[in-house]
């Protein structure tokens, strides 16, 4: 078992979490789905940087995500998120994942019809986004993301990725 720093909350290692995550298509983030809702992903170097990550998450209350693939079919790692559960913000770089942030999922203002935790990132928010090279959702054509609160940045603290 692993303990994240900042709430003591024990989590399983990632050698036994489940992956749904289809990595030819999006090697941008992975996501372990935990015990209790607690949901961690781990974005890498691909687009923005760790500091622009968790800068554009906690100030623009989205994590970009697409909810669907290149075939239009649903990514199984993102479809069993629900509100309310603790997603933990981490940043892949080498072969360690280093720590970010603690998140609450919540429901967007305008969420999409697949999901209540995905919503249309905002418009005031769109150009920064693709400005660091995220584009948008293949299905539903627009820049989508997991919708959170409460970002609470924690000490940083590195494991190894799976």
């Amino acid at each position: 078992m692993r303990a994240f720093p900042a709430a003591r909350r024990v989590v399983p290692k990632a050698a036994h979490l489940s992956s749904g995550t289809d990595w030819s298509e999006r090697p941008r983030l992975r996501k372990w789905q935990g015990k209790n809702g607690q949901v961690a992903y781990a974005a890498s170097k691909g687009l923005a940087s760790e500091s622009e990550t968790l800068s554009l998450a906690c100030e623009s209350g989205f994590i970009w995500r697409s909810f669907f693939n290149a075939r239009e079919s649903r990514f199984a790692c993102v479809k069993d998120i629900r509100p309310g559960d603790e997603l933990i913000l981490g940043y892949r770089n080498g072969g360690a994942v280093r720590l970010l942030a603690r998140f609450r999922v919540g429901r967007p203002d305008k969420p999409i019809a697949a999901s209540r935790v995905f919503g249309e990132i905002p418009t005031i928010w769109a150009d920064e986004f693709r400005r660091h090279g995220y584009t948008n959702d293949p299905k539903l054509g627009t820049l989508v993301g997991i919708f959170v609160e409460e970002c609470e940045p924690l000490t940083a603290r590195s494991f190894p990725s799976a």
